[in-house]
């Protein structure tokens, strides 16, 4: 039989008397690690055994775990076997998870005496109700956790391993987010440390008896640093637990991703800036959802988009982060066009154009890649030739085909116009739609003073009341 004995998380008061009995009576005890207060209940008469050295040794975590189990097992064969490891022997102990198993798998009967664990002095170090609290346990190695729920982090044993759990945490919590380092548990020199998350890994005091407290984050806290890992926390649990959020593919997000960007310009034509501050947060969330879509397939994260697009814009900005001269804004799109032409490596100018632009703005994207590379007319009077020449087609087409045809073709010309100009396509038919949206209410408002509808009127009097009303609303 294979006897597995908690030591408690501290010193020799703190391991229960079932244990601190099995331990005097065995004839040899063997130890994970003598770095533990409580080995001193072990009376000189026992003969003790530990796996110290085997730490320097191990190249990895991973073979030091299989060389301990594997002398334990090979022990048990030959007899029955006392392994004692700190704390409650199911609470972080993976040694003891892998010696089970593989006893279990080869009918060898494993006894696990309960020892009190790390989690009940740490917790009350901090005066927490796990329970109540919905507390989550985890490894520096691997602190995994929701924020939105406290968490005690085991096996910080030094400052590299803080440092290295710091870096994962700091990936979900905001970088000032207060916790507690919970030094000595239960011992006579307990300590509790607050501070900031940055900076546990700064404390010279950390050793093997040392656990990471985690408050919860609250859903608006890092509103500094952290805000941008908080709300992707919150975008997460979102796809977890929200069943509309759940169900949204990219595909179905893409309409969305539409509105809301048309939504914020919008807002920004009000002149109104704080809502399109508030519009702006809509397209984020568009942003911040998709890329939480994509990390669940291993396409990419949200730490990904921002990657790729400050990579691009450090290559785009030679100027700014590197050694090429650029003074004026013109200098600075010459180069930008020069990037751009190497980056697309022989492919088309008009490459990277969206095609699910309006159409118009479209159409003014195309025609000043095109410009720019020489391919338009020397002055007006050749776009005005041009747009007379495409309207005279237009009239004389016979066919639905030429006439959807030509059609296009006086509205590209329109378009090309209008740049010519000074003038974006997209912005003069805007203005010219809400200029008919006003005029338009305004002759339903007369309508309702004469105490009639639209509809009660004649073609000619709608013409009349039309023009009644440009003379009273603003151009």
């Amino acid at each position: 039989m294979i006897t597995i004995v908690g030591l408690g998380p501290g010193g020799p008061e703190l391991v229960t008397r079932q244990a601190a009995a099995i331990l005097a009576n065995a004839e040899t005890v063997y130890l994970r690690t003598r770095r533990h207060p409580a080995v001193a209940i072990i009376p000189p008469s026992v003969r003790v055994e530990s796996f110290d050295d085997e730490y320097d040794r191990a190249e990895s975590f991973e073979a030091l775990y299989e060389t301990i189990v594997s002398q334990l097992l090979a022990t048990a064969e030959r007899g029955d076997v006392v392994y004692a490891v700190p704390g409650h022997p199911l609470v972080a102990e993976t040694t003891v998870r892998l010696l089970h198993e593989r006893a279990q798998a080869a009918g060898i009967p494993v006894r696990i005496v309960a020892g009190l664990s790390f989690v009940e002095p740490a917790l009350a170090a901090v005066a927490v109700d796990p329970l109540a609290a919905g507390l989550q346990i985890a490894d520096a190695s691997q602190p995994d956790v929701d924020p939105f729920r406290p968490a005690l982090i085991g096996q910080i044993y030094d400052r590299r391993s803080a440092g290295l759990a710091k870096i994962a945490l700091l990936e979900r919590y905001p970088e000032e987010h207060r916790v507690a380092l919970i030094f000595h548990a239960g011992l006579e020199d307990e300590r509790v440390a607050w501070l900031p998350l940055y900076a546990i890994d700064r404390s010279d005091s950390i050793d093997h008896l040392t656990c990471l407290y985690l408050p919860p984050i609250a859903l608006l806290e890092g509103a500094g640093s952290g805000a941008e890992r908080t709300f992707d926390e919150v975008v997460h649990r979102l796809r977890r637990d929200c069943p509309w959020d759940r169900e949204q593919t990219h595909q179905s997000l893409r309409r969305y991703l539409i509105e809301e960007t048309f939504e914020a310009v919008d807002a920004l034509d009000s002149g109104d800036l704080v809502a399109y501050g508030h519009e702006l947060g809509d397209v984020l969330l568009q942003v911040y959802l998709n890329a939480a879509i994509a990390e669940e397939s291993d396409i990419f994260t949200v730490r990904d988009v921002y990657r790729w697009i400050t990579t691009k814009l450090i290559r785009r900005h030679p100027h700014v982060f590197g050694d090429v001269a650029a003074s004026t804004a013109e200098q600075v799109e010459a180069n930008w066009e020069k990037i751009k032409a190497a980056e697309r490596q022989g492919g088309s100018r008009l490459d990277g154009v969206p095609r699910s632009m309006p159409a118009l703005a479209l159409a003014n994207a195309l025609q000043l890649r095109a410009a720019k590379a020489g391919f338009t007319w020397e002055s007006i009077e050749g776009v005005w030739a041009q747009f007379d020449e495409e309207l005279a087609e237009l009239r004389s087409a016979k066919t639905t085909e030429e006439r959807f045809w030509e059609l296009g073709d006086v509205l590209w010309m329109t378009a090309q116009l209008a740049r010519w100009e000074g003038f974006e396509a997209e912005d003069v038919l805007r203005a010219a739609a809400d200029r008919f949206r006003r005029r338009f209410a305004a002759m339903e408002a007369r309508a309702r003073e004469e105490g009639r509808m639209l509809e009660q009127y004649t073609l000619d009097e709608l013409l009349a009341l039309w023009r009644a009303t440009k003379t009273v609303v603003d151009r």
